[in-house]
């Protein structure tokens, strides 16, 4: 046995002692305690154990934990049985990882069980599903209800959907909502919905925070208002946080967010950066960067130089609805 305090040690020792003569319940207390210790061959193994005896429970975790460290398609096996066992929990992440493995029929089924049952997150997660899958009126009083409760992802998809509907009072009382539960998202999404009806300035609060909290999104929006009113020094200093953000995870961001750092290294007079990110943001179906590098080629030279602040071009996030993996019961 690995080393460890004497007193785990002794646990584990008389766990395994009991599961070792048929003990399922300890088998399962010994499955979570050598996953505690980072050890998964042997949390597999009692887990197994512990759920060969039917159990709903060690059936939803040794379900959460095949989806951490094995295949998906075993994980959702187990995950099922505890559902139809009754297990609500079960229930629930089966939805989110049929969800997530793209079967979303299956995930309304589990999730309605679950939801059937009490479970709230499960309900939550049903309206987004609804939701996405463009079943609007079947999701809007899922969604109002999840919101109501305090759901910042189903509060952040109505203010979505009052703000495409023209209902911008409707919209901006759900991203307060929203922002008021954290989803920092929102909280950038209503700053632009401000921004739109002529509210700057309290947009440029929203963006001040976000960017303050390492947002580079609101940090190249506020850094285009602050380079309009002249205050070219902090307007590139919030262009440089923006970019080093992007470029650390350059290899995972949308056409949309590469076209923006193409314009900061514009702003920051950095032709070559701007160059590479046309190219990325081109390569990604960007229209406008596509246009930018044919015009270059076309000219054979530098583009003439641009004026400060000269391009909006702001993302609006994608909308988050919460985790989609499952989690146990522990």
């Amino acid at each position: 046995m690995k080393r460890f305090p004497k007193a785990q040690r002794r646990k584990i020792q008389r766990l395994q002692d009991l599961a070792m003569r048929g003990d399922l319940l300890a088998a399962y207390d010994l499955a979570l305690e050598w996953e505690l210790v980072g050890d998964d061959g042997q949390a597999e193994r009692w887990h197994r154990v512990a759920a060969s005896g039917g159990d709903p429970q060690a059936l939803n975790n040794f379900g959460v934990f095949l989806e951490r460290t094995g295949p998906e398609r075993e994980a959702l096996t187990f995950l099922v049985a505890a559902a139809e066992a009754g297990n609500l929990l079960g229930a629930r992440n089966a939805g989110l990882l049929h969800e997530r493995l793209g079967a979303d029929q299956q995930a309304e089924r589990w999730y309605r069980v679950a939801a059937t049952g009490g479970d709230q997150l499960a309900r939550n997660r049903l309206a987004l599903l609804l939701d996405r899958i463009g079943r609007y009126e079947e999701a809007r009083p899922l969604l109002v209800a999840a919101a109501e409760s305090g759901h910042a992802g189903s509060a952040h998809t109505l203010a979505i959907r009052q703000e495409s509907a023209g209902d911008d009072d409707g919209a901006e009382y759900w991203y307060r909502v929203a922002a008021a539960c954290g989803d920092l998202d929102a909280r950038y999404n209503f700053a632009l919905l401000l921004d739109r009806i002529g509210r700057t300035p309290e947009a440029l609060v929203l963006w001040r925070a976000g960017a303050d909290g390492g947002d580079a999104h609101s940090a190249y929006n506020l850094a285009i208002e602050l380079e309009k009113a002249g205050d070219l020094r902090e307007a590139h200093r919030l262009y440089r946080q923006a970019l080093t953000v992007w470029e650390a995870d350059a290899e995972n961001l949308d056409a949309d967010t590469a076209y923006c750092a193409a314009v900061a290294c514009e702003e920051l007079d950095d032709p070559r950066g701007a160059l590479d990110w046309y190219r990325r943001a081109a390569a990604l179906g960007h229209r406008d960067a596509a246009r930018e590098l044919r015009q270059r080629a076309l000219a054979n030279s530098e583009p003439p130089q641009r004026t400060p602040g000269h391009d909006r071009n702001r993302r609006r996030p994608k909308q988050r609805g919460g985790s989609t993996r499952p989690s146990s019961a522990r």
